[in-house]
C-alpha cells in the first residue's frame, strides 16, 4: 500500500516538477513561519514569569500627540503619577518609579567605569519585582538614602570577586555626585 502511494507521488512529482516544487516550497515556508510563531508566542507568554507577583504588575504608557506628528507611545509618565495612583485608587497596592540615568560614570577609589544601565528606583521596587539576592536582602536594599543595588556582573566588574556589601561607590552624574554603599548584589543574569 505504502509503496503504491510513494510510486504515485514520485510519478506526479516528475510529471509536474514546477507545480510540485511550488507546493513543497509553500509547505516549507508555512511550517517555518508556524515554528517561528510558536517560539514568539511562547517567549511573549513567558516574559517576566520569574516575578512572583507578575500577574498583578502593570506598566503605564503615555500616548503623546504633538501637532503635525504621529502619536508617540512612551513608557514614561510624570513622576507624581505614582503617588497619585497610590493615593486615589485603593486597587493600587504599590507604585514604583524607575528612571534611566543614561550614561553614568561610577567611581570606586581611583577606578572609573561607565555604564548606561543605571536606574534610579523607589525603595519599594523589590516589594513589586522579585529578585534573589546574593548579598544583603530585598527588604532593606534601597531604604537608606543613596544606596545601590548591583547585578552580579557589575559587582564583579567594580569590586572583583571581593564581597560588595557595604562597599562604597560614587555615581558621578550631577555636580553634587551621589555617593552610596552597595547593600547587595542581586542575582540577575550577568550583562556586558
Amino acid at each position: 500500500m505504502f509503496n503504491n502511494l510513494l510510486r504515485v507521488a514520485l510519478r506526479n512529482f516528475f510529471r509536474d516538477k514546477w507545480y510540485s516544487l511550488l507546493n513543497i516550497l509553500g509547505l516549507t515556508i508555512g511550517i517555518t513561519f508556524s515554528v517561528f510563531l510558536i517560539f514568539y508566542v511562547k517567549d511573549e507568554l513567558s516574559y517576566d514569569k520569574y516575578n512572583e507577583k507578575g500577574d498583578r504588575i502593570c506598566r503605564i504608557n503615555a500616548y503623546v500627540k504633538e501637532p503635525e506628528k504621529d502619536t508617540m507611545k512612551w513608557a514614561i509618565t510624570p513622576f507624581p503619577m505614582a503617588q497619585a495612583l497610590s493615593k486615589d485608587y485603593p486597587e493600587v497596592e504599590e507604585a514604583v518609579r524607575l528612571w534611566n540615568n543614561g550614561k553614568t560614570m561610577l567611581k570606586n577609589g581611583s577606578q572609573r567605569f561607565y555604564d548606561e544601565k543605571i536606574y534610579y528606583a523607589d525603595s519599594n521596587v523589590f516589594r513589586v519585582f522579585t529578585h534573589k539576592f546574593i548579598e544583603g536582602n530585598a527588604q532593606t536594599a534601597l531604604v537608606a538614602p543613596n544606596s545601590l543595588v548591583l547585578t552580579q556582573s557589575l559587582a564583579i566588574k567594580y569590586f572583583g570577586n571581593n564581597p560588595s556589601l557595604a562597599r562604597c561607590s560614587r555615581i558621578a552624574r550631577h555636580p553634587g555626585d551621589l555617593s552610596g554603599r552597595g547593600p547587595g548584589a542581586n542575582h540577575l543574569p550577568p550583562t556586558g
